[in-house]
């Protein structure tokens, strides 16, 4: 099992204005998505009737769920509380997720949703996304030819 990233390492962390990064307090879940819009084209040839595309725009999602703590401030950390300043002054983030392997992704981004749930008997939890802006970047200590390579095609 050595070979698999392990998602308890799996960390998002977020910057404003330039200043360091923190993680995002109690997160328990993050995800990345990418996707690439397609426009339709014609042929000469219509090939038994399959179509034909090619790729235009691309983009990026990133999804975050935690829970809430009763601090609205934590030393070294984004509360829930943070996140949902941010979101609402439309500022831009600098968000990077590390895995422990090495591999690090970093980008910028709006917090473009925010919500909490409340269940009897359970704690508060909450979600929220980052729609990317521009390329994210791909970075490692311990093998920069690879990330070379990774990034030339970005």
């Amino acid at each position: 099992m050595s070979n698999f990233i392990n998602g308890t390492y799996k960390i998002l962390l977020i910057s404003l204005s330039g200043n360091p990064y923190y993680p995002i307090g109690c997160l328990d879940t993050n995800s990345f998505s990418e996707t690439v819009d397609m426009l339709g084209t014609t042929v000469r040839t219509n090939n038994g009737g399959w179509k034909s595309s090619i790729p235009v725009g691309q983009g990026y999602n990133i999804s975050f769920s935690g829970l809430v703590t009763l601090e609205q401030t934590i030393a070294g950390s984004t509360t829930y509380n943070d996140l949902r300043i941010i979101k609402r002054s439309r500022q831009i983030i600098g968000w990077k997720i590390t895995d422990g392997s090495g591999f690090e992704e970093k980008g910028a981004g709006y917090i473009t949703a925010l919500s909490d749930e409340a269940s009897i008997d359970n704690f508060v939890s909450f979600s929220g996304s980052i729609e990317g802006v521009g390329v994210p970047t791909i970075s490692a200590a311990t093998n920069n030819d690879l990330v070379a390579d990774l990034n030339t095609y970005l």
